[in-house]
Protein backbone atom coordinates (compact mmCIF):
# COMPACT_ATOMS: atom_id res chain seq x y z
CA UNK A 1 0.00 0.00 0.00
CA UNK A 2 1.48 3.12 -0.62
CA UNK A 3 0.27 6.83 -0.68
CA UNK A 4 -0.05 9.40 -3.71
CA UNK A 5 -0.68 13.22 -3.45
CA UNK A 6 -2.91 14.19 -6.53
CA UNK A 7 -1.80 16.78 -9.26
CA UNK A 8 -4.17 19.21 -7.52
CA UNK A 9 -2.68 18.66 -4.02
CA UNK A 10 -6.35 18.19 -3.36
CA UNK A 11 -6.94 14.65 -2.29
CA UNK A 12 -4.42 11.96 -1.20
CA UNK A 13 -5.26 8.46 -2.91
CA UNK A 14 -4.15 5.19 -1.19
CA UNK A 15 -3.44 2.35 -3.89
CA UNK A 16 -1.64 -0.42 -4.03
CA UNK A 17 1.49 0.43 -6.30
CA UNK A 18 3.06 -2.05 -9.00
CA UNK A 19 6.09 -2.58 -8.36
CA UNK A 20 7.58 -0.43 -10.92
CA UNK A 21 5.89 2.79 -9.22
CA UNK A 22 6.54 1.45 -5.40
CA UNK A 23 10.21 1.84 -6.47
CA UNK A 24 9.28 5.52 -8.28
CA UNK A 25 7.94 6.41 -5.52
CA UNK A 26 10.64 5.24 -3.11
CA UNK A 27 13.59 6.74 -5.15
CA UNK A 28 15.22 3.43 -5.09
CA UNK A 29 17.12 3.98 -8.73
CA UNK A 30 18.56 0.26 -8.23
CA UNK A 31 15.37 -1.04 -7.50
CA UNK A 32 13.70 0.37 -10.31
CA UNK A 33 16.12 -0.57 -13.01
CA UNK A 34 15.91 -4.32 -11.99
CA UNK A 35 11.83 -4.24 -12.29
CA UNK A 36 12.40 -2.48 -15.94
CA UNK A 37 13.98 -5.95 -16.80
CA UNK A 38 10.59 -7.66 -16.55
CA UNK A 39 8.21 -5.17 -16.56
CA UNK A 40 7.23 -1.97 -19.22
CA UNK A 41 8.17 0.98 -18.31
CA UNK A 42 4.82 2.43 -19.54
CA UNK A 43 2.51 0.46 -17.48
CA UNK A 44 -0.06 1.89 -15.50
CA UNK A 45 -1.66 1.64 -11.84
CA UNK A 46 -5.11 1.53 -10.96
CA UNK A 47 -5.51 5.36 -11.34
CA UNK A 48 -3.68 5.40 -14.75
CA UNK A 49 -0.96 6.73 -14.16
CA UNK A 50 2.61 6.11 -15.12
CA UNK A 51 6.09 5.26 -12.99
CA UNK A 52 7.10 8.77 -14.49
CA UNK A 53 4.29 10.46 -13.17
CA UNK A 54 5.03 9.12 -9.57
CA UNK A 55 8.50 9.90 -9.38
CA UNK A 56 8.31 13.55 -10.40
CA UNK A 57 5.59 14.15 -8.33
CA UNK A 58 8.06 12.99 -5.75
CA UNK A 59 11.08 14.91 -7.04
CA UNK A 60 13.27 12.09 -7.62
CA UNK A 61 15.84 13.26 -10.49
CA UNK A 62 17.63 10.29 -10.65
CA UNK A 63 14.81 7.86 -11.04
CA UNK A 64 12.59 10.31 -13.63
CA UNK A 65 16.18 10.35 -15.59
CA UNK A 66 16.35 6.05 -15.21
CA UNK A 67 12.58 5.89 -16.37
CA UNK A 68 13.17 9.33 -19.62
CA UNK A 69 16.26 6.87 -20.76
CA UNK A 70 14.24 4.03 -20.82
CA UNK A 71 11.98 5.81 -23.14
CA UNK A 72 9.26 6.13 -20.81
CA UNK A 73 6.26 8.18 -22.34
CA UNK A 74 6.80 11.80 -20.96
CA UNK A 75 2.96 12.91 -22.62
CA UNK A 76 1.32 9.92 -20.86
CA UNK A 77 -1.84 11.43 -18.75
CA UNK A 78 -3.89 9.80 -16.22
CA UNK A 79 -7.64 9.40 -15.94
CA UNK A 80 -7.62 13.03 -15.27
CA UNK A 81 -5.68 13.96 -18.10
CA UNK A 82 -2.85 15.44 -15.69
CA UNK A 83 0.64 14.28 -16.90
CA UNK A 84 4.39 14.50 -15.45
CA UNK A 85 4.71 18.05 -16.02
CA UNK A 86 1.65 18.68 -13.78
CA UNK A 87 2.80 16.12 -11.40
CA UNK A 88 6.36 17.83 -10.49
CA UNK A 89 4.68 21.40 -10.78
CA UNK A 90 2.25 20.25 -8.24
CA UNK A 91 5.06 19.49 -5.99
CA UNK A 92 7.13 22.29 -6.83
CA UNK A 93 10.21 20.44 -7.77
CA UNK A 94 12.20 23.01 -10.43
CA UNK A 95 14.74 20.80 -11.35
CA UNK A 96 12.03 18.10 -12.94
CA UNK A 97 10.71 20.32 -14.60
CA UNK A 98 13.79 21.09 -16.18
CA UNK A 99 14.34 17.77 -17.27
CA UNK A 100 11.02 17.36 -18.64
CA UNK A 101 10.92 20.52 -20.58
CA UNK A 102 14.56 19.66 -22.47
CA UNK A 103 13.22 16.26 -22.93
CA UNK A 104 10.57 17.63 -25.10
CA UNK A 105 7.36 18.33 -22.79
CA UNK A 106 4.71 19.99 -23.44
CA UNK A 107 4.71 23.43 -21.29
CA UNK A 108 1.00 24.03 -21.59
CA UNK A 109 -0.52 20.47 -21.80
CA UNK A 110 -4.30 20.86 -20.84
CA UNK A 111 -5.96 17.96 -18.48
CA UNK A 112 -9.28 17.24 -19.25
CA UNK A 113 -10.50 20.32 -17.22
CA UNK A 114 -8.06 22.61 -19.28
CA UNK A 115 -5.82 22.90 -16.51
CA UNK A 116 -1.99 23.65 -17.43
CA UNK A 117 0.68 22.92 -15.38
CA UNK A 118 0.67 26.84 -14.86
CA UNK A 119 -2.63 26.91 -13.37
CA UNK A 120 -1.05 23.45 -10.56
CA UNK A 121 1.52 25.92 -9.95
CA UNK A 122 -0.02 28.75 -9.33
CA UNK A 123 -3.06 27.06 -7.06
CA UNK A 124 -0.19 25.55 -5.15
CA UNK A 125 1.57 28.90 -4.40
CA UNK A 126 4.75 27.96 -6.12
CA UNK A 127 6.15 30.83 -6.72
CA UNK A 128 9.49 29.43 -8.29
CA UNK A 129 8.08 27.21 -10.18
CA UNK A 130 5.42 29.74 -12.06
CA UNK A 131 8.92 31.58 -12.81
CA UNK A 132 10.75 28.86 -14.32
CA UNK A 133 7.15 27.88 -16.23
CA UNK A 134 6.70 31.27 -18.00
CA UNK A 135 9.88 31.70 -18.57
CA UNK A 136 10.00 28.79 -20.69
CA UNK A 137 7.50 30.47 -22.87
CA UNK A 138 3.80 29.06 -20.74
CA UNK A 139 1.74 30.80 -21.35
CA UNK A 140 0.26 33.61 -18.43
CA UNK A 141 -3.46 33.84 -19.96
CA UNK A 142 -3.92 30.36 -20.47
CA UNK A 143 -7.33 29.54 -19.46
CA UNK A 144 -9.29 26.59 -18.08
CA UNK A 145 -12.43 25.15 -19.63
CA UNK A 146 -14.57 27.30 -17.19
CA UNK A 147 -11.84 30.45 -18.08
CA UNK A 148 -10.01 30.25 -14.72
CA UNK A 149 -6.67 31.48 -14.98
CA UNK A 150 -3.51 31.36 -13.71
CA UNK A 151 -4.04 34.35 -11.36
CA UNK A 152 -7.74 33.06 -10.19
CA UNK A 153 -6.19 30.39 -8.22
CA UNK A 154 -2.73 32.55 -6.98
CA UNK A 155 -5.47 34.77 -5.54
CA UNK A 156 -7.65 32.22 -4.00
CA UNK A 157 -4.31 30.40 -2.36
CA UNK A 158 -3.33 33.72 -1.14
CA UNK A 159 -0.07 34.13 -2.59
CA UNK A 160 1.19 37.48 -2.74
CA UNK A 161 4.62 35.82 -4.53
CA UNK A 162 3.26 33.99 -6.73
CA UNK A 163 0.15 36.98 -8.14
CA UNK A 164 3.91 39.50 -8.39
CA UNK A 165 5.37 36.73 -10.57
CA UNK A 166 2.00 36.16 -12.94
CA UNK A 167 1.43 40.09 -13.23
CA UNK A 168 4.88 40.51 -13.87
CA UNK A 169 4.43 38.17 -17.06
CA UNK A 170 1.45 39.72 -18.57
CA UNK A 171 -1.55 38.16 -15.97
CA UNK A 172 -5.01 40.31 -15.59
CA UNK A 173 -5.57 41.61 -12.53
CA UNK A 174 -9.23 42.05 -14.16
CA UNK A 175 -9.29 38.65 -15.89
CA UNK A 176 -13.27 36.77 -15.43
CA UNK A 177 -13.36 33.49 -15.34
CA UNK A 178 -16.97 32.12 -16.56
CA UNK A 179 -19.05 33.43 -13.92
CA UNK A 180 -17.75 36.86 -13.99
CA UNK A 181 -15.12 36.62 -11.23
CA UNK A 182 -12.43 38.21 -10.86
CA UNK A 183 -8.49 37.58 -9.06
CA UNK A 184 -10.18 40.02 -5.94
CA UNK A 185 -13.60 37.91 -5.94
CA UNK A 186 -11.34 34.80 -4.75
CA UNK A 187 -9.21 36.87 -2.42
CA UNK A 188 -12.14 39.03 -0.86
CA UNK A 189 -13.76 35.34 -0.75
CA UNK A 190 -10.84 33.32 0.77
CA UNK A 191 -10.10 36.72 3.34
CA UNK A 192 -6.61 36.76 2.05
CA UNK A 193 -6.16 40.43 3.14
CA UNK A 194 -2.45 41.04 1.44
CA UNK A 195 -3.48 39.29 -1.92
CA UNK A 196 -6.40 42.08 -1.77
CA UNK A 197 -4.81 44.72 -0.80
CA UNK A 198 -1.71 43.95 -3.51
CA UNK A 199 -4.17 43.40 -6.12
CA UNK A 200 -6.09 46.57 -5.56
CA UNK A 201 -2.89 48.48 -6.17
CA UNK A 202 -2.58 46.60 -9.45
CA UNK A 203 -5.21 47.11 -11.41
CA UNK A 204 -8.06 45.54 -9.62
CA UNK A 205 -11.41 46.78 -10.06
CA UNK A 206 -13.41 47.27 -6.33
CA UNK A 207 -16.50 48.32 -8.21
CA UNK A 208 -16.54 44.87 -10.58
CA UNK A 209 -19.39 42.70 -10.30
CA UNK A 210 -19.40 39.22 -10.62
CA UNK A 211 -22.37 37.75 -13.34
CA UNK A 212 -24.40 36.82 -9.90
CA UNK A 213 -24.47 40.46 -9.48
CA UNK A 214 -21.57 40.62 -6.20
CA UNK A 215 -18.18 43.22 -5.72
CA UNK A 216 -15.75 42.03 -3.96
CA UNK A 217 -17.47 43.60 -0.81
CA UNK A 218 -20.50 41.76 -0.69
CA UNK A 219 -18.25 38.53 -0.63
CA UNK A 220 -16.13 39.89 1.94
CA UNK A 221 -18.98 40.80 4.43
CA UNK A 222 -20.98 37.04 3.40
CA UNK A 223 -17.97 35.45 4.47
CA UNK A 224 -17.23 37.39 7.55
CA UNK A 225 -13.30 39.00 6.60
CA UNK A 226 -13.04 42.03 8.72
CA UNK A 227 -9.46 42.65 7.54
CA UNK A 228 -10.51 42.11 3.90
CA UNK A 229 -12.79 45.11 4.33
CA UNK A 230 -10.87 47.40 6.15
CA UNK A 231 -8.74 47.00 2.78
CA UNK A 232 -11.69 48.62 1.14
CA UNK A 233 -11.57 52.07 2.95
CA UNK A 234 -14.61 54.36 2.83
CA UNK A 235 -16.92 55.10 -0.28
CA UNK A 236 -19.83 54.59 -2.17
CA UNK A 237 -18.96 50.54 -2.65
CA UNK A 238 -19.65 50.19 1.08
CA UNK A 239 -23.46 50.56 -0.06
CA UNK A 240 -23.02 49.36 -3.17
CA UNK A 241 -26.46 47.14 -4.14
CA UNK A 242 -26.56 43.98 -6.09
CA UNK A 243 -28.16 43.29 -9.57
CA UNK A 244 -30.42 41.30 -8.73
CA UNK A 245 -32.51 41.95 -5.16
CA UNK A 246 -30.33 45.52 -4.39
CA UNK A 247 -28.44 43.67 -1.53
CA UNK A 248 -25.90 45.74 0.02
CA UNK A 249 -22.81 44.37 1.78
CA UNK A 250 -24.79 45.46 5.13
CA UNK A 251 -27.68 43.36 3.86
CA UNK A 252 -25.54 39.90 3.40
CA UNK A 253 -23.77 40.57 7.00
CA UNK A 254 -27.37 40.74 8.09
CA UNK A 255 -28.71 37.66 6.92
CA UNK A 256 -25.68 35.67 7.13
CA UNK A 257 -24.76 36.72 10.84
CA UNK A 258 -21.75 38.38 10.52
CA UNK A 259 -21.61 40.43 13.27
CA UNK A 260 -18.08 41.65 13.28
CA UNK A 261 -18.43 42.42 9.26
CA UNK A 262 -21.90 44.61 9.96
CA UNK A 263 -20.32 46.41 12.89
CA UNK A 264 -17.51 47.03 10.61
CA UNK A 265 -19.27 48.45 7.51
CA UNK A 266 -21.25 50.44 9.74
CA UNK A 267 -17.75 52.18 11.24
CA UNK A 268 -16.50 52.89 7.73
CA UNK A 269 -20.00 54.61 7.17
CA UNK A 270 -21.85 51.78 5.17
CA UNK A 271 -25.64 53.25 4.58
CA UNK A 272 -27.86 51.76 7.79
CA UNK A 273 -30.86 53.03 5.97
CA UNK A 274 -30.07 51.18 2.61
CA UNK A 275 -32.91 49.56 0.92
CA UNK A 276 -33.23 46.24 -1.40
CA UNK A 277 -36.04 45.66 -4.02
CA UNK A 278 -38.51 44.69 -1.24
CA UNK A 279 -37.88 47.37 0.91
CA UNK A 280 -36.48 45.96 3.50
CA UNK A 281 -33.49 47.18 5.52
CA UNK A 282 -30.66 44.71 6.79
CA UNK A 283 -32.64 44.87 10.12
CA UNK A 284 -35.39 43.23 8.27
CA UNK A 285 -32.99 40.46 7.04
CA UNK A 286 -31.33 40.11 10.69
CA UNK A 287 -34.97 39.89 12.15
CA UNK A 288 -35.90 37.45 9.65
CA UNK A 289 -32.97 34.73 10.65
CA UNK A 290 -33.02 35.52 14.01
CA UNK A 291 -29.67 36.94 14.28
CA UNK A 292 -30.37 38.80 17.41
CA UNK A 293 -26.47 40.24 17.77
CA UNK A 294 -26.68 41.96 14.62
CA UNK A 295 -29.90 43.84 16.29
CA UNK A 296 -28.31 44.78 19.28
CA UNK A 297 -25.85 46.32 16.69
CA UNK A 298 -28.41 48.36 15.21
CA UNK A 299 -30.03 49.05 18.77
CA UNK A 300 -26.73 50.65 20.09
CA UNK A 301 -27.05 52.65 16.36
CA UNK A 302 -27.71 56.34 16.62
CA UNK A 303 -30.07 55.40 14.12
CA UNK A 304 -31.26 52.34 14.80
CA UNK A 305 -34.63 53.43 16.39
CA UNK A 306 -35.48 54.74 12.91
CA UNK A 307 -34.09 51.72 11.31
CA UNK A 308 -36.15 49.48 13.72
CA UNK A 309 -39.37 51.32 12.63
CA UNK A 310 -38.65 51.50 9.50
CA UNK A 311 -41.65 49.57 6.92
CA UNK A 312 -40.65 47.56 3.90
CA UNK A 313 -42.71 47.12 1.03
CA UNK A 314 -45.24 45.07 2.49
CA UNK A 315 -45.69 47.63 5.73
CA UNK A 316 -43.90 45.30 8.06
CA UNK A 317 -41.31 46.57 10.54
CA UNK A 318 -38.14 44.09 11.04
CA UNK A 319 -40.44 42.97 14.50
CA UNK A 320 -43.04 41.97 12.31
CA UNK A 321 -40.94 39.35 10.68
CA UNK A 322 -39.23 38.01 13.12
CA UNK A 323 -39.80 34.33 14.22
CA UNK A 324 -42.08 34.13 16.67
CA UNK A 325 -40.17 31.41 18.38
CA UNK A 326 -36.80 33.34 18.20
CA UNK A 327 -34.17 35.48 20.67
CA UNK A 328 -34.81 38.41 18.33
CA UNK A 329 -38.52 39.11 18.92
CA UNK A 330 -37.75 38.69 22.61
CA UNK A 331 -35.01 41.38 22.70
CA UNK A 332 -37.29 43.90 20.59
CA UNK A 333 -39.97 43.34 22.74
CA UNK A 334 -37.55 44.35 25.86
CA UNK A 335 -37.62 47.43 24.02
CA UNK A 336 -40.44 48.47 23.31
CA UNK A 337 -41.35 47.56 19.50
CA UNK A 338 -45.10 45.53 19.45
CA UNK A 339 -45.31 42.90 16.45
CA UNK A 340 -48.78 44.52 14.69
CA UNK A 341 -51.99 42.85 13.94
CA UNK A 342 -52.59 40.03 11.19
CA UNK A 343 -55.59 42.93 9.53
CA UNK A 344 -52.48 45.55 9.21
CA UNK A 345 -49.75 43.79 8.05
CA UNK A 346 -49.13 41.21 5.55
CA UNK A 347 -48.21 38.13 7.28
CA UNK A 348 -45.47 35.86 5.89
CA UNK A 349 -45.88 32.29 7.01
CA UNK A 350 -43.40 31.65 10.45
CA UNK A 351 -43.64 35.17 11.17
CA UNK A 352 -43.56 36.29 14.49
CA UNK A 353 -47.45 38.34 13.35
CA UNK A 354 -48.52 35.11 12.97
CA UNK A 355 -49.24 34.51 16.79
CA UNK A 356 -48.12 37.55 18.39
CA UNK A 357 -50.19 40.53 20.43
CA UNK A 358 -51.86 43.31 18.04
CA UNK A 359 -51.49 46.73 18.69
CA UNK A 360 -49.27 49.47 17.24
CA UNK A 361 -46.00 51.18 18.27
CA UNK A 362 -45.55 54.86 19.05
CA UNK A 363 -42.42 56.31 18.29
CA UNK A 364 -42.22 58.03 21.48
CA UNK A 365 -42.66 54.99 23.68
CA UNK A 366 -39.59 52.73 22.42
CA UNK A 367 -37.12 52.08 25.27
CA UNK A 368 -33.86 54.12 24.81
CA UNK A 369 -31.19 50.94 24.23
CA UNK A 370 -28.21 51.29 26.85
CA UNK A 371 -25.16 52.95 26.55
CA UNK A 372 -23.24 49.76 27.23
CA UNK A 373 -23.13 45.75 25.39
CA UNK A 374 -26.74 44.39 26.13
CA UNK A 375 -26.61 41.26 28.03
CA UNK A 376 -29.31 38.99 26.91
CA UNK A 377 -29.64 37.49 30.40
CA UNK A 378 -31.30 40.55 31.42
CA UNK A 379 -34.35 40.14 29.06
CA UNK A 380 -37.45 39.39 31.28
CA UNK A 381 -40.77 38.04 29.69
CA UNK A 382 -43.75 38.38 31.89
CA UNK A 383 -47.67 37.61 31.19
CA UNK A 384 -50.55 37.09 33.01
CA UNK A 385 -52.94 34.46 32.59
CA UNK A 386 -56.27 35.33 32.99
CA UNK A 387 -59.48 32.71 32.79
CA UNK A 388 -60.69 33.70 29.50
CA UNK A 389 -57.26 34.17 28.04
CA UNK A 390 -55.96 30.21 29.13
CA UNK A 391 -58.39 27.49 27.94
CA UNK A 392 -58.19 29.11 24.04
CA UNK A 393 -54.39 29.34 24.50
CA UNK A 394 -54.79 25.73 25.54
CA UNK A 395 -56.17 25.18 21.89
CA UNK A 396 -53.33 27.35 19.85
CA UNK A 397 -50.91 25.46 21.71
CA UNK A 398 -52.35 21.91 20.82
CA UNK A 399 -53.08 23.61 16.41
CA UNK A 400 -49.22 24.56 16.85
CA UNK A 401 -48.25 21.04 17.89
CA UNK A 402 -50.03 19.35 14.81
CA UNK A 403 -48.56 22.17 12.79
CA UNK A 404 -44.53 21.80 13.91
CA UNK A 405 -44.76 18.78 15.33
CA UNK A 406 -42.28 17.16 13.27
CA UNK A 407 -39.40 18.50 14.70
CA UNK A 408 -38.52 16.61 17.84
CA UNK A 409 -36.84 19.75 19.37
CA UNK A 410 -40.20 21.63 18.73
CA UNK A 411 -42.40 18.77 19.76
CA UNK A 412 -40.67 18.73 23.56
CA UNK A 413 -41.11 22.21 23.65
CA UNK A 414 -45.05 22.10 22.78
CA UNK A 415 -45.31 18.88 25.11
CA UNK A 416 -43.70 21.07 28.00
CA UNK A 417 -46.02 24.15 27.36
CA UNK A 418 -49.18 22.24 27.57
CA UNK A 419 -47.72 20.21 30.64
CA UNK A 420 -47.35 23.83 32.41
CA UNK A 421 -50.51 24.76 30.98
CA UNK A 422 -52.28 22.36 32.75
CA UNK A 423 -50.63 22.45 36.05
CA UNK A 424 -51.27 26.69 35.76
CA UNK A 425 -54.87 25.94 35.36
CA UNK A 426 -55.38 23.22 38.16
CA UNK A 427 -53.93 25.24 40.79
CA UNK A 428 -55.45 28.41 39.61
CA UNK A 429 -59.04 27.44 39.03
CA UNK A 430 -59.51 23.90 38.94
CA UNK A 431 -61.93 23.70 36.19
CA UNK A 432 -59.14 21.94 33.87
CA UNK A 433 -58.51 18.14 34.53
CA UNK A 434 -56.24 14.96 33.12
CA UNK A 435 -59.99 13.51 32.13
CA UNK A 436 -60.53 16.91 30.22
CA UNK A 437 -57.72 16.42 27.33
CA UNK A 438 -57.60 13.81 25.31
CA UNK A 439 -55.33 11.72 24.01
CA UNK A 440 -52.86 14.19 21.98
CA UNK A 441 -52.52 16.44 24.81
CA UNK A 442 -55.17 18.95 23.82
CA UNK A 443 -58.22 20.30 25.56
CA UNK A 444 -61.37 18.65 24.94
CA UNK A 445 -64.05 20.42 23.34
CA UNK A 446 -66.27 21.15 26.14
CA UNK A 447 -63.31 22.69 27.62
CA UNK A 448 -62.17 24.99 25.05
CA UNK A 449 -66.48 25.71 24.95
CA UNK A 450 -66.52 26.81 28.96
CA UNK A 451 -64.03 29.20 28.39
CA UNK A 452 -65.95 32.18 29.17
CA UNK A 453 -67.20 30.49 32.28
CA UNK A 454 -66.23 32.37 35.32
CA UNK A 455 -63.16 31.25 38.16
CA UNK A 456 -63.45 31.43 41.44
CA UNK A 457 -62.53 35.43 42.65
CA UNK A 458 -58.98 34.21 44.39
CA UNK A 459 -56.89 32.96 42.55
CA UNK A 460 -52.62 32.25 43.44
CA UNK A 461 -49.80 34.41 42.35
CA UNK A 462 -47.18 32.43 40.38
CA UNK A 463 -43.60 33.84 40.44
CA UNK A 464 -40.67 31.90 38.32
CA UNK A 465 -37.19 32.79 39.71
CA UNK A 466 -34.71 33.41 36.85
CA UNK A 467 -33.58 30.46 34.94
CA UNK A 468 -30.25 28.83 35.30
CA UNK A 469 -29.01 25.12 34.90
CA UNK A 470 -31.55 22.26 35.05
CA UNK A 471 -34.13 24.89 34.80
CA UNK A 472 -33.92 24.97 30.96
CA UNK A 473 -37.20 23.16 29.80
CA UNK A 474 -39.50 25.05 32.17
CA UNK A 475 -37.90 28.12 31.43
CA UNK A 476 -38.25 27.43 27.40
CA UNK A 477 -42.15 26.35 28.46
CA UNK A 478 -42.41 30.17 29.75
CA UNK A 479 -40.51 31.80 26.83
CA UNK A 480 -43.46 29.92 24.71
CA UNK A 481 -46.50 31.14 26.20
CA UNK A 482 -45.08 34.54 26.25
CA UNK A 483 -45.17 34.35 22.94
CA UNK A 484 -48.58 32.63 22.35
CA UNK A 485 -50.42 34.96 24.42
CA UNK A 486 -52.01 37.94 22.56
CA UNK A 487 -52.95 41.54 23.68
CA UNK A 488 -56.49 40.92 22.51
CA UNK A 489 -56.86 38.04 25.05
CA UNK A 490 -54.98 39.75 28.01
CA UNK A 491 -57.77 42.90 27.56
CA UNK A 492 -60.41 40.17 27.74
CA UNK A 493 -58.74 38.91 31.47
CA UNK A 494 -60.20 39.67 34.29
CA UNK A 495 -59.01 42.13 37.03
CA UNK A 496 -57.71 39.61 39.37
CA UNK A 497 -55.43 37.42 37.75
CA UNK A 498 -51.86 35.55 38.26
CA UNK A 499 -48.52 36.71 36.67
CA UNK A 500 -45.41 34.34 35.71
CA UNK A 501 -42.04 36.19 35.35
CA UNK A 502 -39.08 34.66 34.17
CA UNK A 503 -36.10 35.29 32.58
CA UNK A 504 -35.83 32.55 29.61
CA UNK A 505 -31.91 30.89 28.85
CA UNK A 506 -30.98 32.45 25.36
CA UNK A 507 -27.68 31.01 23.50
CA UNK A 508 -25.14 32.52 21.39
CA UNK A 509 -26.44 32.29 17.46
CA UNK A 510 -25.73 28.75 15.76
CA UNK A 511 -27.07 26.40 18.21
CA UNK A 512 -29.47 24.31 17.57
CA UNK A 513 -30.75 24.21 20.85
CA UNK A 514 -32.06 27.93 21.12
CA UNK A 515 -34.86 27.10 23.57
CA UNK A 516 -34.01 23.82 25.20
CA UNK A 517 -31.14 24.25 27.48
CA UNK A 518 -28.00 21.69 27.78
CA UNK A 519 -28.63 20.46 31.16
CA UNK A 520 -32.98 19.75 31.06
CA UNK A 521 -34.32 18.49 34.04
CA UNK A 522 -37.79 17.76 35.04
CA UNK A 523 -36.99 16.80 38.87
CA UNK A 524 -34.83 18.95 40.23
CA UNK A 525 -35.93 22.36 41.14
CA UNK A 526 -38.76 24.05 43.24
CA UNK A 527 -42.31 23.63 42.71
CA UNK A 528 -44.71 26.89 41.93
CA UNK A 529 -46.89 28.20 44.20
CA UNK A 530 -49.30 25.85 45.90
CA UNK A 531 -48.78 22.79 43.45
CA UNK A 532 -48.79 19.21 45.10
CA UNK A 533 -49.03 17.38 41.94
CA UNK A 534 -45.00 16.43 41.80
CA UNK A 535 -45.33 16.55 38.02
CA UNK A 536 -41.95 17.48 37.54
CA UNK A 537 -43.38 19.52 34.57
CA UNK A 538 -43.67 22.15 37.08
CA UNK A 539 -40.60 22.86 37.96
CA UNK A 540 -38.16 25.96 37.26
Amino acid sequence: MATFVGPTGLSIVQVNLPPLHAAAMRGDARALRKVMLSESVNSRDSLGRTALQVAAHEGHIATSTALLDRRCDIAAADEEGFTALHAAAAGGHVRILQLLLARGAAVDAPSKRGWAPLHIAAEQGHADVCDMLTTNGANVRVRSRNNLEPLHLAAASGDVATCRVLVSAGASAVARDVAGTQPLHFAAMKGHKIVFAWLLSHGADLSAFTDSGWTATHMAAEFGHVGVLSECGEGPHLSVASKHRLWTPLHIAAVKGQVATFRALLVQGADIHSRDCDGETAAHLAAWADHMSVIECILLHPEGKNVLLAEDNSHRRPVDVAPAWGRTILLLTRYGYVVKSATDVETLPGSASDCASTGSIDADTIATAPSGPISVSSIDTTFAVGPKSLVPLLAQVQDLAGVLGGDARVKTILSQALDSLLCIQDESSGTLSSSEVDDCGSATAEVVASAALPLPPTIPTLHLPPTGPGADISAASVSLLSSLLTESSLNDAETNVPSVTAAPTLHSEGTSDAFIGGAASSTNGVNLAGCSHDCGECLT
